[in-house]
């Protein structure tokens, strides 16, 4: 519309000639510049996959699962070394718990638990809660997860080397999976040393997929 105005002024004033079927070829082309292509004709996001850790590290995936209509959380842990090999995976129930940062949370705690018992000197904790990850990395103590934040610090002198860094979900199914588990179990815990059948194709797959990273 402004073009055709502009167009329009200029003859007007006597600066040009007024060029309707011009103004039109000028509308055209802004129309074509601000052209978004349909998300069906998009390039599909890559998805990312499950990666090995260096040598000498211990990689373990969290996620957290929610329920809110059965008042209750579950956390999921997968540990995984430097050739993808399984080590060992972990469920936990948390009820009366529904806020999926405080959930998160408890997931990366697990982790550090987990490692904790194994004695493991030199762990990597991937979570796909960006926003506990930023948090913990950025030392911002948010007062629904402070407790469970100085707990995990007062377990870093325990390793020599630590790290919690930001996952995506497509990366982190093994972990979620864990975590559905946890909403529907009545036992403390649960700890797996070996994979069982529920588990068996996820893990395989970031296994393979990994293999040509």
């Amino acid at each position: 519309m402004w073009t055709i105005w502009g167009s329009r002024n200029k003859y007007t004033h006597g600066e040009t000639m007024f060029q309707p079927l011009r103004s039109m070829e000028i509308i055209q082309e802004h129309i074509r510049s601000l052209y978004i292509p349909d998300k069906q004709h998009s390039i599909p996001k890559m998805s990312e996959v499950w990666t090995k850790p260096d040598v000498g590290v211990i990689k373990i995936n969290s996620d957290a699962a929610i329920d809110e209509m059965g008042g209750r959380a579950g956390t999921g842990v997968v540990a995984r070394d430097h050739e993808g090999r399984f080590i060992v995976g972990r469920f936990c129930p948390y009820v009366g718990i529904t806020d999926p940062y405080v959930s998160e949370a408890l997931g990366c705690r697990d982790a550090m638990l987990l490692a904790k018992e194994r004695r493991w000197p030199i762990i990597q904790i991937s979570s796909d809660c960006k926003t506990v990850v930023e948090d913990w990395n950025g030392g911002r103590d948010r007062s629904c997860c402070g407790p469970i934040f100085r707990e995990m610090s007062s377990y870093l002198s325990g390793f020599q080397g630590f790290e919690l860094k930001f996952s995506e979900r497509d990366a982190n199914k093994v972990a979620h999976m864990l975590a559905k588990r946890g909403l529907s179990t009545e036992m403390q815990s649960v700890t797996m040393d070996v994979i069982l059948d529920f588990l068996s194709a996820a893990v395989h797959s970031d296994y393979v997929r990994s293999l040509n990273e």
